[in-house]
């Protein structure tokens, strides 16, 4: 699997501690040239001398599967909502 893109459609914040986006993942499968989108959730935040205190990267909903929006044929909307399950999470917090 590759990553092509990140369609930052709903929210995007941005400060000197935190990053985050909602959006869209554009994907793809090695060897095919067909792509799809999936909602994708990325924040980091770090402290106000740059170290890295967390971040989550989710990616994926569950309930719906992977592959079931090709890109291209996808809705543009504003009114997106994040899932209630993500297929993909990888996070880490710094105690």
């Amino acid at each position: 699997m590759w990553v092509d893109d990140v369609l930052p459609t709903l929210a995007a914040v941005v400060s000197p501690v935190e990053l985050s986006i909602l959006g869209l993942m554009i994907w793809g499968e090695k060897g095919r040239t067909q792509q799809w989108v999936e909602p994708f959730f990325a924040s980091v935040r770090v402290s106000e001398s740059c170290e890295l205190l967390g971040y989550h990267i989710m990616c994926g909903d569950a309930a719906a599967g992977l592959a079931k929006n090709r890109y291209g044929m996808h809705v543009k909307s504003k009114t997106q909502s994040e899932p209630e399950d993500w297929m993909f999470v990888f996070s880490q917090a710094k105690l």
